[in-house]
């Protein structure tokens, strides 16, 4: 891992930039995961954004929510506080796929289930099919508390999106 760029995820978010709906541009999900739910719950004082990876099937399981890697919260202060009505939602993004030679490099390993992927979000969808793949992701290896390791950045091509977005 020496050389390799470092990204502590909290500092990420704290500072990540939001779209014109006032919702995060970035998100992070489990590599091998199909698609991520991006939460907000309803809670003015502390403004935070839960990601949590979904697989193909979306789940409603409780193990969700209770799985430090399939399930991120961090603090957004900059997201506008909402005083009327509940401020309470659910938005959907696909997950970039990793592609086989970002797969195949001798730092990564064969299984995805310890990487995550930090994306920039185009759409965040209301639904949870649909949806159209982003580009340009990173692949992060998790190295202590928030900080992870960048092992790839890799670009989709139109026919990878186009594949994923059939899904």
């Amino acid at each position: 891992m020496l050389g390799k760029p470092l990204i502590n995820l909290s500092e990420v978010f704290a500072n990540c930039p939001l779209d014109e709906n006032d919702l995060p541009k970035l998100a992070v999900a489990r590599a091998d995961r199909f698609q991520v739910m991006m939460q907000i719950p309803n809670n003015p004082k502390n403004i935070q954004v839960q990601f949590i990876a979904l697989g193909e099937n979306v789940e409603t399981s409780s193990q969700l929510w209770s799985s430090p890697t399939l399930c991120k919260l961090f603090s957004m202060p900059q997201i506008p506080e909402k005083t009327e009505g509940h401020f309470s939602l659910d938005r959907y993004s696909l997950i970039p796929m990793v592609p086989a030679d970002v797969r195949n490099q001798p730092h990564v390993s064969a299984t995805l289930n310890k990487y995550h992927t930090l994306w920039e979000v185009d759409n965040w969808s209301e639904a949870h099919h649909g949806l159209i793949p982003d580009r340009d992701p990173l692949l992060l290896e998790h190295l202590l508390g928030d900080l992870y390791v960048v092992q790839a950045a890799w670009e989709l091509t139109e026919l990878e999106r186009a594949i994923m977005s059939q899904s």
